[in-house]
């Protein structure tokens, strides 16, 4: 117990603590008028002493899935993935070996993605090694949140359910393929027993998801079920340490992009599940977007005020007012699924020409594109892909990236160069949807298209870098290096001049590469050692272009970052393989 002096010492230094003291032990006193306060939580004390190491087997499981689905769904792949799978056996060795409680995260990629509306999110393309370890550490707790989640069967929680197997799976895509299905039909269901329906969701939910409620989260699905081991705190903690070190201790937000995240913020809402559940409301949910049923509106009004409560007490997240309605069932119903609306019956077939599902977190893999190719005289027999793309180019208001992502990758399995004509016309319509425009175009685009259009292709590429957003342009120059008839394309853009941004300098050294410019990579090896890691490992990766005597300067770069070290083997063994991503 503290003496009277002592508190009152006590309570005027937790006055300067931007922290929440209840998760952590101070010693607090005064030494010559200045308060001092030394930290004795467990963590602080005992980190220093803690260890845990990644295990083959999850490590196994990453490679297979990085290696089938990539980090992401936002990004293009970074070729360091391929200095890796080639350096795999020191790699995971070196990975094995490392005590993640001293692990320091390396340099993430932010960059502004357009949204479906007028407006950009931050997105994240974590380092590759980060990546490993990331995924890896998720392989530990996706069975458990599994677990601790509501059966699918009872329309609780429809989206993101989860399978790990020996292929690198991630997703249970049996059950994901109908979560969408499952979501509107458990909000029929509902709305016949139920007068009114409460539609809301979580506020800008990833950037503001509090880490240290990551943590507890994990640890209350195993307490849950009274399994809690030592291996799962480990886990809990480790993944706290690691989003903390992305933010820079910023205790706030979970990173845009990686497949993992997703992971993590299931635990969040399924925490949030079992209050609503456990309070006796009747909901449904897909992601962060509820649907909550209730026989008056005093009862909605009870409902949506307890939650926002729950939400901020136990989590620091609040609603989106913008985002949240209430409606007669009814009418909601009548709204969003009658079938004799015109909107309505032009997207019930669109959805019968572009599949089943909403679900296309990564595109198809191998398998998904073996069986594509059995649908090929279906689609090509279909007509409806100029009406589709027309209503994707006059959504004004909203653009509608799910129908347009499923239209970019059926078009891939069909020649039409009038629509591909369209696509590029419009390029600065499509912005929300620049990934699977390029994937498109990379996969259509031949010699005799570019060579009938090359006035007006160039023409439309200059107007869309000029709006100057780095992702539109890594997904361009991404586009035009894999495509060998656009990288001939002459471009008004100075793409290699020696100055510029993180992403600039990076997507230079590539194009150099793949233009052949061998002297701007001379040049630049000079400025090495001033180089951000994400522009370091793609100018060691487009040193490849140079004779092997004026690789030399390679070996004084540091052997203590392991992927540069990986990626400097590769370019030694592949030799101008010219053909890696970016």
């Amino acid at each position: 117990m503290l003496a009277h002096e002592e508190v009152l010492k006590w309570n005027y230094a937790k006055s300067y603590l931007n922290i929440f003291i209840n998760e952590y032990i101070f010693l607090c006193y005064e030494f010559k008028g200045i308060i001092v306060i030394i930290n004795l939580s467990e963590d602080s004390v005992a980190r220093a002493q803690k260890e845990f190491y990644l295990s083959e087997e999850s490590l196994e499981w990453t490679k297979k899935h990085l290696q089938r689905f990539s980090d992401g769904d936002i990004f293009p792949k970074p070729f360091e993935f391929h200095a890796i799978w080639s350096d795999w056996a020191d790699i995971k060795a070196k990975l094995t070996a490392q005590n993640l409680y001293k692990y320091e995260t390396g340099a993430t990629r932010i960059m502004a993605v357009p949204k479906s509306t007028i407006g950009f999110r931050i997105s994240h393309q974590l380092d590759p090694i980060d990546t490993l370890i990331y995924f890896s550490l998720i392989y530990y707790i996706v069975p458990q949140l599994e677990k601790y989640r509501f059966d699918f069967s009872q329309g609780i929680s429809c989206s993101y359910r989860f399978k790990l197997d020996e292929n690198g799976n991630l997703f249970d895509k049996d059950i994901q393929n109908k979560a969408w299905e499952a979501f509107e039909d458990n909000t029929k269901k509902h709305a016949q027993n139920f007068e009114y329906i409460l539609a809301t969701d979580i506020a800008d939910f990833y950037n503001n998801i509090y880490t240290h409620r990551v943590h507890n989260s994990i640890c209350d699905s195993y307490e849950y079920f009274s399994e809690s081991t030592e291996e799962s705190k480990h886990v809990a903690k480790l993944l706290e340490n690691f989003l903390m070190s992305l933010t820079a201790s910023s205790s706030k937000g979970i990173p845009v992009g990686p497949t993992a995240s997703i992971v993590i913020s299931e635990f969040i809402l399924t925490d949030i599940d079992h209050f609503l559940f456990n309070n006796n409301v009747t909901f449904t949910r897909y992601a962060d977007d509820l649907r909550i049923f209730a026989k008056t509106k005093q009862e909605t009004y009870k409902i949506l005020q307890e939650l926002t409560k729950y939400l901020y007490t136990h989590h620091k997240l609040s609603l989106s007012s913008a985002k949240t309605y209430l409606k007669l069932s009814s009418t909601f119903v009548e709204e969003v699924f009658d079938p004799e609306l015109e909107e309505n019956k032009k997207k019930e077939k669109w959805h019968n020409i572009l599949g089943s599902s909403a679900f296309d977190m990564y595109g198809m893999g191998e398998e998904e594109e073996a069986e594509a190719k059995k649908e090929r005289k279906v689609i090509v027999d279909t007509l409806v892909f100029h009406e589709i793309l027309d209503y994707v180019l006059e959504s004004n208001e909203k653009f509608d990236l799910g129908v347009a992502r499923h239209l970019f990758g059926k078009m891939k399995k069909i020649e039409d160069s009038e629509i591909t004509l369209k696509v590029i016309q419009n390029l600065e319509n499509l912005l929300p949807a620049i990934k699977n425009v390029c994937l498109f175009l990379i996969k259509i685009v031949d010699k005799n298209f570019v060579e009938a259009n090359r006035t007006m292709i160039a023409t439309k590429i200059n107007e869309l870098r000029e709006y100057k957003i780095p992702f539109v342009n890594l997904w361009i120059d991404y586009m035009l290096i894999k495509n060998e008839h656009l990288r001939t394309l002459e471009l008004t853009d100075k793409v290699f001049k020696k100055f510029g941004g993180i992403s600039f300098k990076r997507k230079s050294f590539l194009m150099a590469l793949f233009k052949k410019k061998f002297s701007f990579i001379r040049e630049q090896k000079e400025l090495s050692f001033s180089l951000d890691p994400w522009s370091l490992r793609a100018l060691i990766y487009a040193s490849q272009i140079l004779p092997t005597e004026e690789r030399a300067w390679l070996d004084k770069i540091s052997s203590k970052d392991i992927l540069n070290v990986s990626v400097k083997k590769y370019v030694r063994k592949m030799n101008k393989n010219y053909e890696s991503e970016v």
